[in-house]
Order: C-alpha cells, then sequence, then structure tokens
C-alpha cells in the first residue's frame, strides 16, 4: 500500500493548492476532498509527508508539514507500520535536508508530534525508535542537525517527561556539549532543552542538571552581543520559567546569573522587551527563593533604583491630558513594568528589606524641581510598595501622607495626578488608620483638586481617590464632608468629558454607601437627574459604561436609604433596568455586568416586593447561568492561534481553550441567583426546582472557582425555601435533601480550591444541622468526607513546611500566611462536626470515633492536634471539637472526660486567649454535663486553672476578655451542677458576681446572667452568701442587666419578681442596707422595678 503512492500525492497536492484558492467554493471542495482522503489514514499522512519533505513548491510543502501535524494525532493510529516508517524516515531526512530555519522546524514539530502521538501509555515504540536518531543527530558536524535535535528533544520533553526521564544522562551530556556549542543557535537550543527539563521532570530530576545552569549564561550572552535580541528573548523567558518551576535548583547560582540579569534590565541600549525579560527574572528570583535573595546582601539595593529608573521613561504626552478613559495605554511600557517590579518586590521581600532603600532614592527623587518625571515616579513608587512595606510605612504614617499630600500643590498636573493617586492607594493599603487619623487633611485636599477644572484627568482622579477613602470610612468621619463632597460631586456631573461624569457617579455611590441612612437628606438632590441618565442614554454605546455606575450608583442609594424612600422610584428604575436588560446588549457590553448587580443590591432592598420582577429577571439569568463552556482540545503541539478571550492551558499531550467571557457571565449569573435565594428565601420557592437542578451539577464545575461557591454558597437556602412552605412540601424536601447531601459528599473530596472547600464544607454542615439526623450510613459518609478534607488540608500544610525548611526561618510569616484558607477549613470542619453533634447525637459519636483500615478516625485526629506541637489554631479547634462531643454526645460523650479535661486545664492558662476560651469553655460543660466526673478526672486542678485566669491583671482585657468570660461561665455552671469542685467556693462566688455583667461574649453573657437569675430565684444560698451578704453584688447585677441586651426580656420580667419576693421575704433592713451600697443609676433601676 505504501509502495506506490504516487496517485495519492499527486491528489493531495492539488487539494493542497486548492485549499489556498482566493475563491470559497474551490476552496470548500478542497476541504471536502481532504476530509475524504482522511478515510484512507495510510495514504493520506504518507501523501502529506511527501509533499512536506520533498515538493518543490514552498507553499505547498509548508502546507502539507501544517496539516500533517494536525492530522498526525487523528490518523497515526489507522496507519500501517511500513507508511509509519516511511513517514518517519521521510521527515527525519527532510529536516536533514532543509536548509531554512521555519520550514525545518516545522518538520521538527511533526516529527515530535508524531512521536508523542505513537507513544500511549502502553508503548514507546515511536519515541523509542526516534530517540537514537536524535542522539546520532545531536553530535552531527553539521549545526543546523544539533539545532533540531535539541528543538525536538525541548518538544518531546514537554510532552513525554516520564517516558524520557531514563535517558536523562544521555541528555545531560548532549545539554551540556550545546550549551558551549559554536553555534550560537544550537546554543539557544540547549538552553531551551534544559528548562524544558527543568519544567517537566521531577525535582530530584533536575537536581542532576543544575550544574548546567552557569553555562546558561553563555547563549544568552552570545545572542546579546550578536544583537538577536529575538533569540535572547527566546533564552530569558526559558530560564524565567525554569526558575518558577525549579527555584531550588538555582539557589546556588542566582547570585552569579543575576548579575546579567542586572545588566540586561539596566541597558538602555537594548530593546525594551528584552529589558524587561531582565527585570522579570530578578523579580521572579525575589518571589521563589526570597531568602536567597536577602543573603545576597545587595540584592534590593540593585534591583530596586533599576525599577525606579525604569519609571523616568515617560513621555508628556499631549493624549493623555484629552484620553477619556483613566486606563493608561502602557501595559508592556518600561514605566508600567518599574511599577509592578516594586510591588512584588514589596511584597515577597518585606517592608523591613524595600522601604530603607526605597524611601532614600524616593526622597532624592522628590527633591528633583527639574524633573517632574522623578516627583512622579516617586509618589506612584509609595503607592507601590504600600501593602509589602505596610507594617513599616505605618510606622510613620503621618510624615508619609503629608509628603504625599504636599504635592497636591505641584506645578506639574501629572505630579499632582500620581500625589493624588498616591493618596488613593494609601487610604485602601493603610484603612482604616488614614480614614481615621488623616480625614482632616485628605478630604480637603480632594475636594479641593475636584475643583481644578483646567486639568480633568486629576480632577476625575481626585474622585477616584475619594472612592478609595469612603471604602473604609466610617460614617461619622463621612459626615463631617458630605455637603462639601456632593456639592462638589454634583458638580462634575454635569461634565462633558465621560471620565469625569464615570468617577463622579461612583464617588456619590461610594459616598452613599459609606454614609449609610445618613444620606437620607441627599436622595431627592441626586435620584431625579441619576434616573434621567438611565432614560435618556439608551441608544449611545459610547455610554454605556456610565449608565453602568448610574445603575450601580442608584442601586447602592436605594440599599442605603431603605425601601420605604426608595419605594416611589423603585418601579420606574426597575422598568429601566429591564429594559435594558431586554435590549439584547453586546457581549462586550459593561451593563451586563453592573446590571446584574444593581438587581442584587435592589433585591436586598425591596426584599419581598421583589417577587414579582422575577418572571421578567429569572428566565434570561437561568440562561445566562446555564451557558455551556466553549472548550477547545487540540494537540499540544497544534499551531497556536492567540485569542485574547481565551484562557489555554496544556494537560498531558493537549491544549484545552476556555473562552473566559462567557464564563464569567456564568460566573455574574450563579451570583446573583445565590443572593435572590438568600433575600428571598420563601419567596423563591417557584424557581427552587431549577435552581437546584442548575446548582447541583455546578458543584463539579471546575472551569470556574465562583460557579461552584456561588452553587455550595445557596444550598441551604434553597433547602430553607422548600421547609418554609410546611408540611405540604415535606416530601420534596427530603428528596432534594438527599440529592443535595450526596452530591455535596461526593465533590468535597475532590474540590481543588482550598476556599471553594471551605464553602462547601459550611453548607454541608448548614444543612446537616437544620434536622435531626439519625442514619448512620449517612452520618458515616459525612464523616469519612471530613476525614478526606482534613487529609488534604494536612498535605498542603506538610508541603508549605517542606517549603519552610528549605528556604529557612526567615520566611516563616510568609508560609504561616498562607495557611489562612486551610485554617479556615479547619474552622468549618469543626462547626459541621458541631451540626453532627446536635443532629446525629451518639450515633454520630460512633462514626466520629470509627477508623477504616490505616486512616484514623476523626476523634484520633483532633485527638492528635492537643499534642503541644500542634499549632494554635489546631488545638484551639480541637479543644471545641471535643466540647461539643462532651456537651451532644450523651451518656458515649462522657467517656471523653477523663482524658480531654487534663489537656482543658493546662490550655485554660494558655498564652493564646482562644485557646483559653475553648479550655475554660469545656471545663464548664464538663460540670454540667459530667457532674461528678469534672472532680474526679480534674480534682484541685480545676480551681487552680480557674483561679489563675480570673487573678490576671488584664483579664479584661480586650484581647482576653472573651476567655476570661468564658471562665466565668465555667464558675456559674459548677456552682449549680457541682460546687464541691471548686475548693474555695466563696470566693469564686465573689469573683463570678463581682465580674458580672459578661459583655464580649454575649451568647454565653445571656447563658450566664439568666444561670443567675434562676440560681437566686431557687434561693441559692451559695450565690446568695452566708447571711445574705452577696445581696449587694446580687442586686448590682441585677441593675446592671435588666432590660438590656445581656439579658432576654423574659427573664427581665423574672428578675422584678425575684426582688419582689425578695422584699416580702429577706429578713427586715438586709435588703434596704443591700441597696445602700448602690450608685444611684443602679438604685433607680431597682426603685423602677419595685413600682412595676
Amino acid at each position: 500500500m505504501a509502495a506506490d503512492n504516487s496517485g495519492a500525492v499527486a491528489a493531495m497536492e492539488m487539494i493542497l493548492r486548492q485549499l489556498q484558492s482566493p475563491d470559497n467554493a474551490v476552496r470548500n471542495a478542497a476541504e471536502s476532498a481532504f476530509n475524504n482522503a482522511k478515510n484512507q489514514p495510510g495514504p493520506c499522512i504518507l501523501a502529506l509527508s511527501t509533499l512536506a519533505t520533498k515538493s518543490e513548491d514552498r507553499a505547498v510543502k509548508d502546507m502539507g508539514a501544517v496539516l500533517l501535524r494536525r492530522t498526525a494525532p487523528e490518523l497515526w493510529g489507522g496507519t500501517d507500520a511500513t507508511s509509519k516508517a516511511i513517514v518517519k524516515d521521510q521527515l527525519f531526512q527532510g529536516i536533514r535536508a532543509e536548509q531554512n530555519q521555519d520550514p525545518r522546524r516545522k518538520l521538527c514539530d511533526t516529527l515530535s508530534a508524531i512521536a508523542c502521538t505513537g507513544s500511549d501509555a502502553s508503548s514507546n515504540n515511536d519515541v523509542n525508535d526516534l530517540l537514537p536518531l536524535l542522539f546520532e543527530l545531536s553530535k552531527s558536524p553539521n549545526a543546523h542537525d544539533r539545532e533540531s535535535a535539541l528543538y525536538i528533544f525541548a518538544q518531546l520533553t514537554d510532552l513525554l517527561s516520564e517516558k524520557l526521564q531514563p535517558h536523562l544522562a544521555a541528555f545531560y551530556e548532549i545539554f551540556k556539549r550545546g550549551l558551549v556549542d559554536p553555534d550560537i543557535n544550537v546554543q539557544v537550543e540547549a538552553l531551551r532543552a534544559t528548562c524544558a527539563v527543568f519544567n517537566t521532570f521531577e525535582s530530584q530530576a533536575c537536581q542532576q542538571l543544575a550544574e548546567l545552569i552557569p553555562l546558561f549564561m553563555g547563549p544568552v550572552s552570545a545572542t546579546l552581543n550578536a544583537q538577536d535580541e529575538v533569540a535572547a528573548r527566546l533564552c530569558l523567558d526559558s530560564l524565567i520559567e525554569s526558575l518558577e518551576n525549579e527555584a531550588k535548583c538555582w539557589r546556588k547560582y542566582l547570585a552569579k546569573v543575576s548579575e546579567l540579569m542586572l545588566s540586561i534590565a539596566a541597558s538602555a541600549e537594548l530593546e525594551e522587551g528584552t529589558r524587561q525579560l531582565g527585570m522579570e527574572f530578578l523579580v521572579a528570583a525575589a518571589e521563589n527563593l526570597p531568602f536567597t535573595c536577602k543573603k545576597m546582601g545587595n540584592y534590593v539595593e540593585r534591583v530596586l533604583p533599576i525599577a525606579l529608573q525604569m519609571m523616568l521613561e515617560i513621555d508628556d504626552d499631549q493624549d493623555w491630558y484629552t484620553r477619556d478613559d483613566d486606563d493608561d495605554d502602557d501595559e508592556y511600557s518600561n514605566y508600567a513594568l518599574g511599577q509592578e517590579a516594586l510591588d512584588r518586590l514589596a511584597i515577597k521581600l518585606g517592608g523591613n528589606a524595600i522601604l530603607p532603600v526605597a524611601f532614600t532614592i524616593i526622597t532624592q527623587y522628590l527633591a528633583n524641581h527639574e524633573s517632574w518625571q522623578h516627583r512622579h515616579a516617586a509618589l506612584l513608587a509609595i503607592s507601590q510598595i504600600g501593602e509589602g512595606c505596610r507594617e513599616q510605612i505605618s510606622e510613620q504614617l503621618d510624615k508619609v501622607t503629608m509628603m504625599a499630600l504636599k504635592h497636591f500643590e505641584d506645578s506639574h498636573p501629572r505630579v499632582r495626578w500620581a500625589a493624588v493617586h498616591c493618596i488613593g492607594q494609601m487610604c485602601t493599603d493603610f484603612a482604616p488608620a488614614m480614614q481615621k487619623n488623616f480625614h482632616a487633611q485628605i478630604v480637603p485636599s480632594l475636594i479641593k483638586i475636584m475643583d481644578d477644572v483646567n486639568q480633568p484627568r486629576v480632577q476625575s482622579h481626585g474622585a477616584a481617590a475619594l472612592i478609595n477613602f469612603c471604602e473604609e470610612a466610617s460614617p461619622d468621619v463621612i459626615q463631617l464632608y458630605m455637603e462639601g463632597l456632593l456639592t462638589r460631586l454634583m458638580n462634575l456631573l454635569p461634565s462633558p468629558r465621560k471620565l469625569i461624569q464615570e468617577q463622579a457617579v461612583t464617588a456619590v455611590a461610594s459616598v452613599a454607601d459609606s454614609a449609610g441612612v445618613n444620606f437620607r437628606p441627599f436622595y431627592q438632590s441626586f435620584m431625579p437627574d441619576l434616573k434621567k441618565v438611565l432614560r435618556l442614554s439608551t441608544d449611545d454605546k459610547k455610554l454605556s459604561k456610565l449608565r453602568g455606575k448610574v445603575m450601580e450608583c442608584v442601586s447602592i442609594i436605594g440599599l442605603v436609604v431603605g425601601n420605604e424612600m426608595f419605594s416611589p422610584d423603585s418601579a420606574e428604575i426597575m422598568e429601566l433596568l429591564v429594559k435594558t436588560q431586554m435590549a439584547q446588549l453586546d457581549p462586550d457590553d459593561p451593563q451586563s455586568y453592573y446590571l446584574m448587580q444593581a438587581y442584587a443590591r435592589i433585591c436586598r432592598c425591596m426584599k419581598k416586593d421583589f417577587i414579582p420582577y422575577l418572571r421578567v429577571v429569572m428566565p434570561p439569568l437561568l440562561e445566562a447561568a446555564s451557558i455551556k463552556p466553549e472548550i477547545e482540545v487540540m494537540s499540544a503541539l497544534a499551531d497556536e492561534e492567540q485569542d485574547d478571550g481565551v484562557d489555554t492551558y496544556i494537560v498531558g499531550d493537549k491544549r484545552i481553550g476556555i473562552r473566559t467571557s462567557a464564563l464569567e457571565d456564568k460566573a455574574t449569573a450563579c451570583n446573583l441567583l445565590a443572593c435572590f435565594v438568600n433575600e428571598l428565601k420563601g419567596g423563591f420557592i417557584e424557581y427552587v426546582q431549577p435552581v437546584i437542578q442548575l446548582f447541583v451539577p455546578l458543584l463539579s464545575f471546575y472551569y470556574h472557582d465562583d460557579c461552584r461557591n456561588s452553587a455550595a454558597q445557596s444550598l441551604p437556602d434553597l433547602l430553607l425555601c422548600v421547609a418554609e412552605q410546611g408540611d405540604a412540601f415535606a416530601q420534596q424536601y427530603q428528596e432534594l435533601f438527599q440529592y443535595i447531601v450526596s452530591e455535596l459528599i461526593k465533590c468535597i473530596p475532590k474540590e481543588a480550591d482550598v476556599e471553594v472547600m471551605v464553602t462547601k464544607v459550611e453548607s454541608l454542615g448548614e444543612i446537616m444541622g437544620a434536622q435531626r439526623i439519625q442514619d448512620r450510613a449517612l452520618l458515616k459518609q459525612c464523616a469519612d468526607c471530613l476525614l478526606e478534607a482534613l487529609k488534604d488540608r494536612a498535605g498542603r500544610i506538610d508541603q508549605r513546611r517542606q517549603i519552610l525548611e528549605d528556604e529557612g526561618y526567615e520566611e516563616l510569616q510568609e508560609i504561616l500566611g498562607e495557611e489562612g484558607p486551610d485554617n479556615e477549613l479547619l474552622d468549618r470542619v469543626a462547626d459541621t462536626i458541631d451540626s453532627l453533634c446536635k443532629s446525629g447525637g451518639e450515633s454520630f459519636l460512633s462514626v466520629f470515633e470509627e477508623a477504616d483500615g490505616q486512616n484514623a478516625s476523626l476523634a484520633d485526629v483532633f485527638g492528635s492536634f492537643l499534642h503541644p506541637n500542634g499549632s494554635p489554631v489546631e488545638k484551639r479547634v480541637a479543644l471545641c471539637v471535643f466540647d461539643d462531643i462532651i456537651e451532644f454526645g450523651g451518656v458515649a460523650g462522657l467517656k471523653y472526660v477523663e482524658k480531654l479535661l487534663p489537656f482543658m486545664l493546662v490550655y485554660a492558662v494558655d498564652a493564646n486567649a482562644e485557646i483559653k476560651q475553648a479550655a475554660t469553655y469545656g471545663i464548664g460543660v464538663t460540670a454540667e454535663k459530667g457532674g461528678e466526673l469534672l472532680e474526679r478526672s480534674g480534682g484541685s486542678g480545676v480551681s487552680s486553672a480557674l483561679e489563675k485566669v480570673l487573678s490576671q491583671p488584664d483579664a479584661r482585657s480586650e484581647a482576653n476578655e472573651v476567655a476570661t468570660d468564658n471562665a466565668i461561665s465555667a464558675v456559674a455552671k459548677i456552682v449549680e451542677f457541682r460546687p464541691t469542685a471548686l475548693g474555695n467556693l466563696p470566693s469564686f462566688v465573689q469573683a463570678l458576681l463581682t465580674y458580672v455583667p459578661l459583655k464580649a461574649d454575649l451568647v454565653e453573657a445571656k447563658n450566664v446572667h439568666e444561670r443567675l437569675v434562676r440560681l437566686v430565684e431557687g434561693g441559692n444560698m451559695t450565690i446568695l452568701g452566708e447571711g445574705f451578704s452577696n445581696l449587694g453584688l446580687v442586686m448590682r447585677f441585677f441593675a446592671e442587666v435588666m432590660n438590656t441586651k445581656l439579658i432576654s426580656q423574659d427573664y427581665s420580667v423574672r428578675i422584678v419578681a425575684v426582688l419582689g419576693s425578695m422584699r416580702q421575704q429577706l429578713p427586715a433592713g438586709s435588703l434596704e442596707s443591700a441597696f445602700q451600697g448602690l450608685t444611684k443609676e443602679q438604685q433607680a433601676k431597682i426603685q423602677s422595678a419595685f413600682g412595676s
């Protein structure tokens, strides 16, 4: 079949020529003919190979190579062995014969694609056939051959790393020779191939190639000396990627390589793109090897000045002044890269390393009165390093703030703009300190800037900075300036400049959002004009963004002033929004996003009054949330066409492209549905079924985290919506309950994003806690699911500890900071166990203790957290979990007292207030539920621990008060349930009565206060004291809590009754004597109670 293929070749040549025809009909016919030819894989692929390697027509030759590469994955499996061998030989010989680099690389790509296609999990035949030929090619005296061999090695490494790993020693020798090859192109490909190994092989294998890193500088220097900056950038790109993937290999050589990168980044003779990659390498080094960079001694001193120097490379372009948007077209400029570098360096290396160097340069730049670029760069530098240097700048925040505000008066408008930008960013980075401490300087300065009518860009940026200020400003602070601020903003709204209008509208919304109900007096001043914009701008696409911002503004105003004030306008506004929605907006129209957010806020404002609008809003919303992602799967070696709207991922030997715009629309729609469900509850019942059918599958929609998060977050509310319908929906509730819980349990262990896993676990806990559960099998499934989540967490923490060991102690805070989501996950797992304890009782306790095979039980896992080496979060959470087990586990839960109480007594005096709180709460629970077990297992340790807590000088400090409240609660429970467990009972009662009322932990406060009322009501003489000696303290307590949020109204009534009984029953004079010890305010409350 392969012997005589001339007819197929001639036919294929005709097809390839016709595929390039400008005539659509001819081209379409050729496409059909090509598809028919693919029905015979062997002749088709052999014909393409022949043309790709032997055709005299360059266009046919190139087209043959491209189509062969694209179709090889599809046709190779159906091609006979003889044809396969011929194709591989033709390609190999074609590569050797081709003198031009571009077509030669097309053939290399095709040969790589075939090798990867034929080397599936069960066969290495094609790659094993190819490797000896490549090894031979790498030793060829012809530089083109050596270059091709290394180029193909890089392609294969990307896709077949596991199959190539046994040949690593041979690769090492080939790469080493290539990196010092006399031909520059060979050096470049050797560098790229070596970096491909770093990017794909296991770390241990990569270590074997690490000593080649010093040789990388050869190709980079050679290409620069040859003024081939395109090749130099290919090298730099590869170095950066390998540094990010295998940073550990670079540690030993970083100082030497950084010297070269510093010279590249600083060289004004080089092209911008080349310098930017030099800087990118230096920043990536700081991000991936921060400790190593710090140890180099002068790393920051050398990198930071170059970044700031780049920020000076900006012209006073007149277009900047007239542009009607705030997005400068400098995304790839040195000026923009310098800013980005400062931000990333500060975040990764920290303020102690960055600030001294940065402020030395910033001070010099600000003092340069001859160059506006220097002052401009200095102010932007402050805004860029703020987040990373937060702690250090906070210590001199007043000085830095005044430094920036001073330049609001600068002679150059670009510098004034930069000063405003700096203040705006600082209002975000140093909130709420900026708003609280410097509002008197900042707000008047911004008001003045907004009067700068000669410089619209500066004027509008003043409104933008005000938005940042308002985000964290208290209503009291905003109230001081509302008249002046809103007057200025009202004056800006009619501006002919769209940019000013947009910023002013958003600023009004921000002021309203911050002011809350204080905005009500200004409602009528703004709402009519805002509605007018919505009515009159419908046909002007240039005003789409402005209309969107007006939607945002009116919905925020409606939310803060409340439905009563908003309702006269709500119908008209909703009509305008619905009309906009029905107008078939373009896919990229910004109104779509603002519209969805406006609906959400108006729903929160109107609540049940929003329900009639659901019939209009829901159909398109459900349609948007149901969008299937546009996914294209192709060979990773196929031609890559750039598309800004598509995210591309390499997975094995496939390239997966996903259109992001549709995904964002889907995520926004899901978020809005979640808002409707949460706000409307039972009023959403008509749509519960379709939304559940949409959301449950989305729990496993791994293309967008927000979609999964919204779906998981909504499930408890959807079930609550059904539950609110009463008994008529009981069967539907149980069916949906089973469906939702089973899917949640399946998807939680598979969740890749920790924050989404947190939401899923939280939802599972809410759902399981909403009813009594006695189904042991279901409880076991929940327990196993939680164990898997804990196992995942443990794996991530082990990885971070390994990084900590690799990078050294100085990185401790950074590594610990990354545990935030995992700590939250641990809290949510504990909350879910709390729900399961309450709903399952002793049935849950049995699965809590059950271990499967080599897997530990939940009891084992949380027990291990109590070890002294456990983290503070683990100790606290473990104590909380066992508190729940003892409190809600019934008789079976009490068996944990003997083992757990010693831990509670030790951790009750821990330096960590949260651990202390959990431990003291547990002591109280043990007293209430365990009775004599408290005494038997705790002995004198109970009195000792509680005494230490209550006698601390800072017991009622902000940090310790919640823990102390719980210790007092424990004393109250012991007095009621096991008074003999306290050694010096009268002194503890004195401490209790002196301490109350509790104020920090309101839940525990009500419990303690109501317990005390019951004890006094029952005539408990331990509380009243011998000879009613504690009566004054009791009456003071009654006066302090009666008719306050610290006790329920029912118990306030009971206090009045108790006081009446005391008046009737206590010995003459004792009540009056106690009354005299009260303050006048307390006496007045008691007198009022007596009179009621």
